[in-house]
């Protein structure tokens, strides 16, 4: 089966009995990433949640700060 990356629009030839095709195949708006772009998302996603969690100081519901 042949897909087209949503973001780069590399075209890559998957298996057609994969489990991938399957979920492309029954829903035609799957959006499909090659593994480059994969990669590189999840990095900046985990490099995003490791800064947030370090320097997240907020104060408990109904107190303010002084």
């Amino acid at each position: 089966m042949r897909v087209t990356c949503f973001l780069c629009e590399r075209v890559e030839e998957i298996d057609d009995n994969s489990l991938l095709a399957k979920r492309i195949r029954h829903r035609p708006l799957t959006p499909y990433l090659c593994p480059a772009c994969h990669d590189r998302i999840a990095q900046k996603t985990l490099a995003r949640r490791r800064q947030s969690q370090g320097g997240s100081k907020s104060t408990p519901r109904g107190q303010e700060r002084s």
